[in-house]
């Protein structure tokens, strides 16, 4: 018999397709670097919701990512002034 996938190499990580809070997180980042510029920096009212409502997604999924680790402390002041 062979052994499940990633098992026989002592695999230990999420699986390569697999959702995890680190991955939201980074990808929520990108989404706020890339569509901040692209909503005219927050010229219309409308765009300034958009850019603030993603930037708290951002910060609380980064938060929860990091709750999840307890043996790295977590960087509030970094992660507070990157949103």
């Amino acid at each position: 018999m062979r052994a499940a996938r990633g098992v026989a190499a002592g695999w230990s990580g999420p699986w390569p397709g697999e959702l995890t809070p680190e991955r939201v997180a980074l990808g929520l980042l990108g989404i706020l670097l890339i569509g901040a510029p692209e909503l005219l920096g927050g010229v219309f009212p409308w765009s300034i919701l958009v850019i603030t409502c993603v930037a708290t997604a951002t910060l609380a999924s980064s938060l929860r990512a990091s709750r999840d680790d307890l043996q790295t402390p977590a960087p509030w002041l970094g992660v507070a002034m990157s949103t």
